[in-house]
């Protein structure tokens, strides 16, 4: 989305459609269970999650499944330094509360369509606001 468009779409007091919460269980399934990644990976894309720091774990995960290596805490936090991300992302403390955040990791795709349906309700937004804007 348009850095100046979701300025002007999503200023003041309302917020975009986003669930932190599935976004958090997610990241938490896919770290804690290696094989949640095939559930989710043909059909969200790192672009999909609403925090930017979920959007930087997904990217690391991702690497590590195209690598074929192991997706745990260790595995992504090491991705995380080597990109110099991993302070920024709150270092071992929040990867390991993404794990601890968990209901359970075989739900691993419903949370995956949570994610998904609020990253598809920001798009509309944004398309729809675009449409308003020609017809002005």
């Amino acid at each position: 989305m348009d850095q100046k468009i979701s300025k002007i779409l999503f200023e003041g007091p309302r917020m975009p459609p986003q669930n932190v919460d599935a976004e958090i269980s997610l990241l938490g399934s896919l770290l804690l269970e290696n094989d949640a990644i095939n559930s989710v990976v043909d059909t969200l894309r790192e672009d999909d999650f609403y925090k930017q720091e979920h959007k930087v774990i997904y990217s690391a995960i991702l690497s590590l499944f195209n690598l074929q290596k192991p997706v745990d805490v260790l595995s992504v936090a090491n991705i995380l330094k080597e990109r110099g991300k991993f302070a920024e992302m709150g270092g071992h403390a929040y990867l390991t509360n993404l794990v601890n955040s968990v209901p359970t990791s075989s739900n691993a795709l419903y949370y995956a369509e949570i994610v998904r349906k609020k990253k598809i309700l920001r798009d509309l937004i944004s398309v729809s606001h675009g449409i308003s804007q020609l017809g002005y």
